[in-house]
């Protein structure tokens, strides 16, 4: 039900959610939400939760997702602060190069989404 929540906020403000599906790992982030949580999916992906087992493995990646997403908005977040005052104590923290990747892929992050960074 949380998931199914979820999916449906994400259909009500479509648009506004179009860069993290657009980004390099966004539908793969999702991809375990929308899966439990979609009104509709397809047969192929129905295949994919047929058994409590295939349910409870996707379930288990949701809270990984849900960092990775509250990572990809945070900028988004400190301009909304900034330009109303705000400012946070840890604003400035970067990721280690060699940290792995926040999107969870295992790689390290300048591999990973880190290299969209360097080419910036």
């Amino acid at each position: 039900m949380w998931a199914h929540g979820f999916m449906t906020g994400i259909d009500m403000q479509r648009d506004h959610w179009k860069s993290l599906f657009e980004s390099k790992h966004g539908a793969e982030i999702v991809r375990p939400i929308y899966l439990l949580g979609a009104p509709e999916i397809t047969e192929a992906e129905e295949e994919l939760v047929i058994t409590p087992a295939q349910r409870e493995e996707l379930s288990k990646q949701i809270p990984q997702s849900i960092g990775w997403i509250y990572k990809f908005w945070a900028p988004q977040r400190r301009i909304a602060d900034n330009a109303n005052g705000k400012t946070a104590a840890n604003e400035n923290q970067k990721i280690s190069r060699n940290a792995p990747c926040i999107c969870g892929s295992g790689r390290k992050f300048k591999k990973c989404c880190g290299a969209n960074q360097a080419e910036e």
